[in-house]
């Protein structure tokens, strides 16, 4: 499949990685280069045209394709099989009452929480119950919903696949990397709903 995003020169992964740095394309984690060949593989498995765009990303208005939404993932490490739960994450963020343009240009420390539910998560080896906020905890997980936008993919839609920049936040805050869990769609066993007790009384 045709690639359209441009190509930059490396002789070995350490260059590869200070170019990520360098260019920002990082949210200051290391990432994997994304070769032509792991993009590829992406856009096999997710068969749809490398130049289709899903949205339009602020605050830049750049466009976001099924390819720079590729090579994001590959950069955040995820597996094809997690691009539709990343692009999906996306395009809720795109909708206009989420007002991600809002969240994308504000100096709050604000960031969006992506939970991803169905048969999935056990398929795919998601991490959820107990410690669900655990970064990177038991297999899929830590990839796919720590890689979903998003934050998408190192804020893969949001910044990298919409020409996004880092936050302007005054201090700024850890929770945009963390902020992407799996629900079990079921309750945690030993944990069953208690009956709410009496207020306090003033004595």
């Amino acid at each position: 499949m045709k690639q359209a995003a441009d190509r930059f020169n490396v002789t070995d992964l350490d260059e590869a990685v200070e170019l990520m740095f360098e260019k920002r394309w990082t949210d200051g984690l290391p990432a994997i280069p994304p070769t032509e060949a792991a993009v590829s593989r992406m856009l096999s498995y997710i068969k749809r045209p490398a130049d289709e765009v899903i949205g339009i990303v602020p605050p830049r208005d750049a466009p976001a394709t099924i390819e720079k939404i590729a090579i994001n993932c590959v950069m955040a490490g995820c597996k094809p099989e997690y691009m539709p739960i990343v692009i999906a994450g996306l395009q809720a963020m795109l909708a206009p009452e989420f007002n991600l343009k809002g969240i994308q240009t504000t100096t709050h420390c604000v960031a969006p929480m992506t939970i991803v539910n169905g048969p999935q998560i056990k398929e795919m080896g998601f991490h959820y119950g107990d410690a669900v906020f655990v970064a990177g905890g038991g297999g899929g997980g830590g990839r796919a919903a720590g890689a979903a936008p998003p934050g998408g993919a190192r804020r893969g839609g949001r910044g990298g696949a919409g020409g996004g920049r880092a936050p302007a936040g005054p201090r700024g805050h850890p929770a945009p990397g963390l902020r992407r869990i799996p629900e079990s769609g079921r309750p945690t066993p030993g944990r069953e709903r208690r009956a709410p007790r009496s207020p306090p009384r003033p004595d």
